[in-house]
């Protein structure tokens, strides 16, 4: 956060400044990635860009979602 100088819930329009450089960076699109997180995006920005979120409530769940994404 401190290097991109924002947060990853801080968006404008339909842009993700957090992770568009590392993106760029890695030729990837929203569509391709995954964020997986325990904060709930209340802006509905994420879904607008294809930007998928797994929410997590703590490491049991992470393991399961992990689990079940793998198979």
């Amino acid at each position: 956060s401190c290097n991109q100088k924002c947060l990853k819930f801080d968006t404008t329009g339909t842009r993700i400044p957090f992770f568009d450089q590392y993106l760029r960076d890695n030729k990837l699109s929203y569509e391709e990635v995954l964020l997986i997180d325990d904060c709930v995006d209340q802006s509905g920005t994420y879904d607008a860009c294809g930007f998928d979120i797994m929410h997590i409530s703590g490491p049991h769940d992470v393991m399961q979602k992990v689990q079940k994404l793998a198979q």
